[in-house]
């Protein structure tokens, strides 16, 4: 008898597959949040550009007169402050790549370099150059080219389509693999040797770490907007599969898998940032940081978070969620 209503239950998710309506709602939805991504993605590196400068004020401030800190940075209220601006900044980042791709978000993200250079020059006192004007002019085009060009992503990134259709992919964990290879590498060999000398070394150690903070976050994000939006309400469908409420989303492993990934190589990355910037100016640091960190973001988003769809089924329609609310009888 339980089989029985199982099987109708899932019936039930089969009919709602079939008869799913309102395609323009969704796709106007679909772009609403969209733009939302943007907007919450501008705002947070901005506030980002802001606490890397409050953070290197610190540091130019505990600089001796041999030129090494006088102080551990963590004894620096300064930094402290400026720390706790960039929590505020990543966390807005990672809500906007619940909205939108991050082949989107990351680049996006290069509008704090304007942002940098402006409070960089004015209150640091770093100099202007011509080629600095023409680093910029270049990142504002290229944010417009891929705000355009990038389509919109309507796919729900709960924790079943994340486990089947993404993380399960040999590319996806050959890549992760391959990466983590590649910072044991750079801490091992490269760092002790060059980091000192080239901004590049702490940067790329960095980026790399972060492309795995991305990878996660754009998991993490999706499932956090879904569960507050009604996942933890009822039960919903997957395919003809029924799942309980918050089965997808905060009563998934995953979710809390991807949290800690997230918070762990943040505050990794965050170490290394802060190295560079110790050493070499601001005006150096971010620019290269967001070229490298964008490149390593769009790399790892690709390979990682990309949609397989199965030979043995057509492509499911654009408009087409994959979670979808049991039908109310």
């Amino acid at each position: 008898q339980r089989q029985m209503v199982r099987d109708a239950i899932n019936g039930s998710c089969a009919l709602d597959n079939s008869t799913s309506t309102g395609e323009e709602s969704e796709a106007e939805e679909g772009t609403n949040t969209f733009v939302i991504g943007v907007i919450l993605s501008v705002v947070a590196d901005v506030i980002i550009a802001i606490s890397l400068n409050v953070q290197k004020t610190a540091h130019m401030r505990n600089e001796g007169a041999d030129g090494k800190p006088v102080k551990g940075m963590l004894k620096l209220p300064l930094w402290w402050l400026g720390l706790l601006l960039n929590v505020g900044g990543e966390l807005g980042n990672m809500l906007a790549y619940g909205f939108a791709p991050a082949s989107v978000v990351a680049p996006v993200g290069s509008v704090g370099v304007i942002a940098n250079e402006v409070i960089a020059v004015l209150f640091l006192k770093e100099p202007f150059r011509w080629r600095d004007a023409a680093g910029l002019v270049a990142i504002v085009g290229g944010v417009v080219l891929i705000i355009v060009a990038v389509p919109e992503d309507p796919v729900d990134l709960n924790a079943v389509v994340l486990q089947r259709e993404y993380y399960a992919r040999p590319a996806a964990y050959g890549y992760l693999i391959g990466l983590w290879c590649a910072v044991v590498l750079f801490l091992v060999h490269v760092e002790p040797r060059y980091a000192q000398k080239s901004v590049l070394v702490w940067l790329l150690l960095c980026s790399m770490i972060s492309s795995t903070t991305v990878i996660a976050a754009r998991g993490f994000s999706s499932m956090l907007t879904q569960a507050v939006g009604g996942d933890c309400a009822g039960a919903h469908c997957v395919g003809d599969e029924l799942f309980p409420p918050c089965r997808l989303t905060l009563a998934h492993y995953l979710f809390w898998v991807l949290l800690a990934i997230i918070v762990t190589t943040a505050i990794w990355s965050a170490y290394f940032l802060n190295r560079a910037m110790m050493i070499f100016g601001n005006t150096e640091v971010v620019p290269v940081y967001y070229c490298t960190f964008t490149l390593a973001s769009i790399v790892g988003g690709g390979v990682c978070v990309r949609r397989r769809v199965p030979q043995h089924m057509p492509a499911a329609p654009p408009h087409t969620p994959p979670l979808r609310s049991l039908p109310s009888r």
